[in-house]
């Protein structure tokens, strides 16, 4: 049963924006940020060094849920969609600065670059194992992730 849960989450990253759908409003509008944010933050912490390019495929699958998922949760809160702006908005402020940082090899330890992947790892295991209730075994609690 959980195992099905997991793949029904993993599903759609782009839910229907039709009808009554809280992805309709405000949708790729929050979705996108996010998931740059993420790329963005993985191509710069990662980009600069060939072995850790497979780090990249984590920062994209978990920048393309979590976006799709407070995408969702933006249209109940609008201020998370403004957070989204923001937050990315400070991200490519900032990024010139990372990028001279973790451009050059050597000025970055390796252990930092797995370190924050392993974070970003953990905080999307956590958000999935938050999302889909592992703990709770009520059978005909009927799931639909924000999708119909």
């Amino acid at each position: 049963m959980r195992v099905r849960r997991l793949f029904r989450y993993f599903q759609r990253p782009f839910p229907a924006a039709t009808g009554f759908s809280p992805y309709r409003f405000p949708g790729l509008a929050a979705h996108l940020p996010i998931l740059g944010a993420f790329l963005v933050l993985g191509w710069s912490l990662c980009g600069g060094h060939g072995y850790f390019w497979p780090l990249l495929v984590i920062y994209f699958i978990a920048g393309l849920y979590l976006g799709r998922d407070w995408a969702i949760q933006a249209h109940y809160n609008p201020l998370i969609l403004v957070g989204a702006w923001l937050g990315f908005l400070l991200l490519l402020h900032y990024l010139p600065r990372v990028a001279r940082w973790a451009a050059r090899p050597g000025v970055v330890p390796h252990g930092t670059v797995v370190g924050i992947s392993g974070a970003v790892i953990l905080f999307f295991g956590w958000h999935v194992s938050r999302t889909l209730d592992w703990f709770d075994d009520d059978a005909r609690k009927r799931v639909t992730y924000g999708f119909e």
